[in-house]
């Protein structure tokens, strides 16, 4: 059997479900600590920024662990990072004005060229 052969068949019978659940707890984690650091005030850049970057660890966790990026060659896990890592610094150049712009879109109204709805009025029977 080739080389190439042995090391696939050697992998093929690694049981990865210890791995699955440290990482399904580590995201759990990860989604608690997010919720928690969105209840505290760090400004509107602050959260986005604490947001971005506990997502950011989550992906790298779950690329490394479920895509199997700890166990190829470096050129996949270049070939892998690179779209994820211009992704991320493409959010993070755009941080600055979504997160320190004193008005949101979100909360301008509508008519006046914003993306706020207000809510519908109660209907009383």
């Amino acid at each position: 059997m080739s080389e190439h052969a042995e090391a696939h068949a050697e992998h093929a019978e690694h049981d990865h479900r210890p791995a699955y659940w440290m990482v399904f707890g580590a995201l759990l984690v990860g989604t608690a600590i997010t919720v928690g650091a969105a209840q505290v005030d760090m400004g509107r850049a602050g959260n986005i920024t604490v947001g971005v970057i506990i997502g950011c660890i989550k992906a790298c966790l779950v690329g490394w662990i479920f895509m199997h990026l700890k166990d190829d060659t470096k050129v996949f896990t270049l070939i892998a990072l690179l779209p994820i890592i211009l992704f991320f610094v493409m959010i993070f150049l755009l941080l600055p004005d979504v997160g320190l712009s004193e008005v949101s879109p979100l909360d301008v109204p509508k008519e006046q060229g914003g993306m706020y709805v207000p809510p519908a009025p109660p209907v009383h029977h």
